[in-house]
């Protein structure tokens, strides 16, 4: 479900994770370092390794997140 709304041709990305809120909580925006640590503070990727990152994290994570490469 990693998605890319960015155009193609940007070098770099973020990966931006959100854990599904149940009810009225507030989800979190967080992100994902390189080696796929969660983070409260972005991280610069290279396009390919975010891409895949965010692929890998959204197979563990399934319905519980959604992983977006921004």
């Amino acid at each position: 479900m990693a998605t890319s709304p960015v155009a193609p041709a940007c070098p770099i990305r973020l990966v931006c994770f959100r854990l599904l809120a149940k009810g009225k909580e507030q989800s979190r925006r967080l992100f994902l370092d390189g080696e796929g640590h969660i983070s409260a503070d972005p991280h610069w990727l290279p396009r390919e390794q975010a891409l895949l990152l965010a692929h890998n994290q959204q197979l563990i994570w399934g319905s519980a997140a959604r992983v977006l490469v921004l």
